[in-house]
């Protein structure tokens, strides 16, 4: 059986203001502009479950690498409570809140891949979500929507609590390859201390700008769909079936497109 999921297409982020992330994105981190912002796709609100949303999409590149900011007319993103909390890493926060982080290898293939990218800033190399079962998230990620196992790992030390802001953490890293041609991968932070809270009762809504969301490439959207809904998971499909949203078993969003909608679509 193929693996459900190609690769991962880009991002999605949920902003107050365009002009200040592009600003910020731009000129700190070296991103570029794709194209014009535009008006919000029905098929997005669809998805997401919220029929008729009026917003822009802002599309950003950093080198091969796309995210897409949202925002959206009033009554606009919900301001939900801020969290706190081998490589060279620095962790910060974009004005909106959503982490970050900045890393720099040493050698060895993950320097390798980036040899070629001109620039301060490389590209995207992954992104990261903390889980709070493990072997649920492995289910999720790989058993089902196709992800490979590529590196294990046990973070610790002195280090790491400077790097989380947590004391004395101990925190299983998994990192996950999609499918298909090579993208950012993905990476399952699972902490055995301090204990990973439990998922929130409330799943984030489209507005809300605590979000990040996975925009995946799968060949087939409606069949992914339904091996999602099969499963047990949360699903939903657009009215045009283009795209679809989903969460994993801590609620983490994804959203699915075809092959030929990346994170434009």
């Amino acid at each position: 059986m193929s693996a459900l999921v190609r690769s991962i297409a880009g991002f999605e982020r949920t902003v107050a203001d365009l002009t200040r992330t592009e600003a910020f994105y731009r000129d700190g981190l070296g991103f570029s502009r794709v194209g014009p912002i535009e008006p919000l796709p029905a098929a997005i609100g669809d998805a997401y479950g919220s029929p008729g949303a009026v917003g822009s999409r802002l599309t950003m590149r950093l080198g091969r690498q796309i995210v897409a900011f949202l925002a959206f007319d009033p009554p606009g993103p919900q301001d939900l409570p801020k969290t706190s909390g081998g490589v060279t890493a620095y962790k910060f926060r974009d004005p909106d809140g959503h982490p970050l982080e900045l890393i720099a290898f040493p050698g060895g293939p993950a320097a390798e891949r980036w040899q070629a990218a001109p620039g301060l800033f490389l590209g995207i190399d992954h992104s990261a979500i903390t889980v709070t079962r493990l072997e649920a998230a492995l289910a999720f990620h790989a058993a089902l929507l196709g992800f490979r196992v590529a590196q294990r790992g046990l973070n610790a030390g002195e280090a790491q609590a400077r790097l989380d802001g947590v004391p004395d953490p101990v925190v299983d890293v998994l990192g996950l390859e999609p499918g298909g041609p090579a993208t950012p991968h993905l990476e399952l932070l699972h902490y055995r201390q301090p204990a990973t809270e439990k998922p929130t009762p409330a799943p984030f809504g489209l507005r809300d700008r605590a979000t990040t969301r996975l925009v995946l490439e799968t060949a087939d959207v409606v069949k992914a769909v339904a091996a999602i809904r099969q499963a047990g998971h949360p699903v939903r499909l657009s009215a045009d079936g283009s795209t679809a949203y989903a969460e994993g078993p801590d609620g983490h969003g994804l959203r699915l497109v075809g092959p030929d909608g990346g994170a434009r679509r």
